[in-house]
């Protein structure tokens, strides 16, 4: 690769505190920036030619970044933010992507002028190390997905979670009507022959009420018979001590079977 500015050649002095190398050039110690977080054995040999690169920005703390370093006779770039530039300005007419990769090792030898001419030197030859899952990456999304294995066993029922807090008390209901008094009994009203007659029977309460109740009854139909009859009962004469049902047929004027009226009084 080219550099944008000549760099300027120096004698290493020592690096320190990984990121500070102390370089002489001509008579000066320049403090420059280095790069290059790795321990650089066997490139740190005080007095090796070095090259070092100038930036003007005021915002920087150190104006020089230590680029290259000379190990016999070898050029070494130490500047490990310009590998993918230095690959990328690279010229070749081969297609990487024919390159069969299982068929390896691979190496890259880079060369450099730091002079920014064209007199290259070698910098270094690299291998190719490959990264997990890239070889498997070219046809990832191509791949024919693999059949759908068994469902697994369920899993234990864990433990039954805490008690939690106990809910507000709800809104009271409506109230209902409550008796305080209640009686009820069956009563014989037997049968009719003769036509348009209505059968009136009285009922006595067992128990007196304190105050007339309100009385429901219904009509059953002789025990051990069907019949498609309808009645209807008419209760009146309500008092404390008992009332009066009237009964008629309501699809016929008589009836010849014996019926029973069931009766509830409450209040």
């Amino acid at each position: 690769m080219e550099f944008t500015k000549s760099l300027i050649k120096g004698k290493l002095v020592k690096r320190y505190k990984r990121f500070f190398a102390d370089i002489k050039v001509n008579k000066e110690i320049l403090t420059a920036h280095c790069p290059n977080t790795g321990s650089m054995m066997g490139l740190l040999d005080q007095n090796n030619d070095v090259w070092i690169s100038k930036n003007d920005d005021p915002k920087r703390k150190l104006k020089y970044t230590l680029e290259i370093i000379k190990v016999k006779n070898n050029l070494v770039g130490v500047n490990t933010h310009l590998a993918n530039k230095i690959v990328g300005e690279g010229n070749t007419n081969d297609d990487m992507s024919v390159i069969d990769w299982n068929a390896g090792p691979y190496f890259i030898h880079i060369e450099a002028d730091p002079l920014g001419g064209v007199n290259y030197n070698d910098v270094s030859t690299t291998q190719f190390l490959s990264v997990p899952y890239a070889l498997y990456a070219k046809t990832a999304g191509n791949s024919i997905p693999g059949p759908q294995g068994s469902t697994g066993l369920t899993g234990p029922i864990g433990p039954t979670g805490l008690t939690g807090p106990t809910g507000s008390t709800g809104p009271i209901g409506p109230s209902f009507a409550s008796f305080t008094s209640m009686q009820g009994g069956k009563v014989d009203v037997g049968n009719v022959t003769s036509t348009n007659v209505l059968k009136i029977v009285a009922v006595t309460f067992p128990t007196p009420f304190a105050n007339p109740p309100n009385v429901i009854c219904t009509a059953a139909e002789q025990p051990g018979t069907i019949f498609d009859d309808s009645f209807n009962i008419t209760i009146r004469s309500i008092t404390t001590t008992g009332f009066e049902m009237v009964v008629n047929r309501v699809d016929g004027t008589w009836w010849g079977q014996d019926i029973d009226a069931f009766w509830l009084a409450f209040e």
